[in-house]
C-alpha cells in the first residue's frame, strides 16, 4: 500500500495559482503528497483512486476558495475527510484559505464547521506552509512507498567550515582535503548565504567554496521570503537572495 503524508484537496481553478507550487515545495522538502494529475492516470477509476488517496494520506490540506465552495467534487472530498476525522478522533483536515477577507468569510459562512478550526492563509507563496507542515508531521520520515524519505536531521559531527562536507565525505573544497579546516556542528549550523546546513546541496552561487557557516539558535529565517535553514528558497532570485536574521 501507497501512503502519503498529505492530500491535497482543491478545485481546478486553483491548481495553478496555488496548487502545483505548493506540490513542488512539500515534495521539495520530502513529505509525500497525493495529487489527481499525478495519481489518476489514462483508464483509471477516479472514485477509486480519490477513496484511495483520502484513506491512505494522513492529513488533507483543503484549498478553500470562493471556486471550492461551487465544486460538488472538492467539497465531498472535504466532507469525506472531516467525516474521518470525527470516527477517529484525530486531526486530518487542515484549512488552507485562499482569497480575500471577504471570500475567506464567505467560506467561513458556507462551511461553518471549518470555524472550529486554526487555518493558514495563502499569501502567495508555500514557505510558511511547508514549515508549517513539517512541524505538523513533527519532522517525522516520508512514508512514500518508493523508500525516498525527509533529509535527516542535522548532523552534530565535525563539518568543514569552507564547504560543509562532514567529516570522512568527499571534498568540496577548491584545494581538496588539504583546504578544509574542520570544527565540532552543534547540529544548528547553517550558511548564512544560501541557508545549506553543513552535508547538505550548496545552492551558493559559486558552490561551496562560498559558504558562510555559522551556529544558529534553531530559529532563524529569511526575512525576505521566511524560508528556515535547509527549506527550500522562495526568493525570487533564489537561495543567493536570503538574508537570515535569528528568530524568536
Amino acid at each position: 500500500m501507497t501512503t502519503r503524508d498529505v492530500f491535497l484537496c482543491h478545485s481546478s481553478e486553483d491548481k495553478v495559482s496555488v496548487v502545483r507550487p505548493l506540490h513542488a515545495a512539500l515534495t521539495a522538502a520530502g513529505i509525500s503528497c497525493w495529487l489527481d494529475e499525478a495519481e489518476v492516470h489514462w483508464g483509471d477509476s477516479i472514485v477509486e483512486k480519490i477513496n484511495e488517496g483520502l484513506r491512505d494520506s494522513q492529513f488533507v490540506v483543503v484549498v478553500l476558495s470562493e471556486t471550492f465552495l461551487a465544486k460538488p467534487w472538492p467539497r465531498r472530498e472535504l466532507s469525506s475527510a472531516l467525516s474521518i476525522e470525527s470516527s477517529t478522533g484525530g486531526v486530518r483536515v487542515l484549512p488552507l484559505l485562499v482569497g480575500s477577507p471577504e471570500g475567506r468569510q464567505a467560506i467561513f459562512d458556507q462551511l461553518p464547521l471549518l470555524r472550529d478550526k486554526l487555518h493558514m492563509t495563502w499569501e502567495g507563496g508555500p514557505a510558511r506552509l511547508t514549515a508549517a507542515l513539517r512541524r505538523r508531521l513533527g519532522g517525522a520520515t516520508s512514508r512514500m512507498s518508493s523508500g525516498t524519505s525527509v533529509e535527516p536531521a542535522p548532523s552534530r559531527q565535525s563539518y568543514c567550515q569552507r564547504c560543509g562536507h562532514l567529516a570522512g565525505t568527499r571534498s568540496e573544497c577548491t584545494g581538496g582535503w588539504s583546504h578544509h579546516a574542520f570544527e565540532a556542528g552543534t547540529g544548528r549550523e547553517f550558511c548564512t548565504r544560501c541557508g545549506a546546513k553543513p552535508g547538505r546541496r550548496s545552492e551558493c552561487t559559486g558552490g561551496w567554496s562560498h559558504h558562510a557557516f555559522k551556529a544558529g539558535i534553531g530559529g532563524e529565517f529569511c526575512r525576505r521570503c521566511g524560508a528556515q535553514p535547509g527549506e527550500p528558497s522562495e526568493c525570487t532570485g533564489g537561495w543567493s537572495h536570503h538574508a537570515f536574521e535569528a528568530g524568536k
